[in-house]
C-alpha cells in the first residue's frame, strides 16, 4: 500500500537543498517493520525520495512510502527515527511515483492523447 507522510523538514544548511533521500523506520502494532524496502527492519535504508527543492528554514514536505497492507490493516502505524539527507534532484526525479501519463499515455491531457 502507499502511504502518504506529511513532515516538517528543517534545512539547516545556508543553500537550497536540491532533492532529499528520507530514511528511517515504520512498525505496525506488533514492532514488525511494516514498509516493503526494509521487511526486516533491521536496516537504515532509503523509504522514499523527495524530488523538489527544500529551501533553508523551516518547511513542510510530503513524501510516499510502500508499506504491507497486513501491517496497515492491524491499525496504527508507529515512524521513528526519519531523517532525510540531501541528494540530487536528477536522481530523485526518476524514482518518483508514477503519475496519470506514465501509467496511460493516452488518457486525456497527456502527451500521447489523440
Amino acid at each position: 500500500m502507499c502511504l502518504k507522510f506529511t513532515a516538517t523538514a528543517t534545512n539547516n544548511l545556508k543553500r537550497v537543498v536540491e532533492a532529499a533521500d528520507v530514511f528511517g523506520f515504520v512498525e505496525d502494532k506488533q514492532g514488525n517493520s511494516a514498509v516493503t524496502v526494509n521487511p526486516t527492519g533491521t536496516s537504515r535504508t532509503v523509504l522514499a525520495g523527495y524530488g523538489a527543492a527544500i529551501p533553508p528554514g523551516t518547511s513542510t514536505i510530503s513524501f510516499i512510502v510502500t508499506a504491507f497492507r497486513e501491517s496497515v490493516e492491524m491499525g496504527s502505524l508507529k515512524p521513528r527515527g526519519f531523517k532525510a539527507e540531501p541528494s540530487v534532484g536528477n536522481v530523485e526525479n526518476r524514482f518518483k511515483p508514477f503519475g496519470e501519463c506514465d501509467i496511460d499515455p493516452y488518457a486525456e491531457g497527456c502527451p500521447g492523447a489523440f
